[in-house]
């Protein structure tokens, strides 16, 4: 069967994105109450939720996303989005599977979803924020440290 791949783009009516080295660095803003039918993504997707809420619907569970929580979607796996009464603004990091031996030590973490909160990758998430919203040289430099 061949799945159709949807954008993490989906549904948002403002985004930016930049791709650097073997990463799609992409901010996302979704509006309140929005839903998201079933969809699968090509690729992997580490989310950092900046602002806002939503839930993120697999077949077997629901994660519940608030801010500073980081969200693990393995690619192909099929689940839909709820997003709360004040939207959400998402940063999405997606690794490029042409670079598979450089992901190689932390390819575990895509085996299945998960969220948790997580105070330092929402710092982190904020920085690559300004970077996508405002690239310059060293825009590669920083995303990919």
């Amino acid at each position: 069967m061949v799945r159709q791949h949807t954008p993490v783009t989906l549904g948002a009516p403002k985004f930016s994105s930049l791709e650097v080295g073997p990463f799609r660095v992409t901010e996302a803003h979704f509006s309140p109450n929005s839903r998201l039918q079933p969809h699968v993504h090509a690729r992997n997707v580490l989310a950092i939720l900046l602002d806002g809420s939503f839930d993120d619907v697999f077949p077997n569970r629901t994660l519940q996303c608030v801010p500073s929580t980081v969200l693990i979607e393995p690619a192909e796996d099929r689940h839909a989005n709820r997003f709360g009464c004040d939207g959400a603004r998402v940063l999405v990091v997606e690794p490029d599977p042409a670079y598979d031996e450089l992901m190689h030590p932390c390819r575990n973490i895509f085996n299945a979803p998960s969220a948790a909160t997580n105070p330092s990758a929402a710092r982190i998430g904020l920085r690559l924020s300004r970077e996508v919203a405002a690239p310059d040289a060293l825009t590669p430099l920083a995303v990919e440290g």
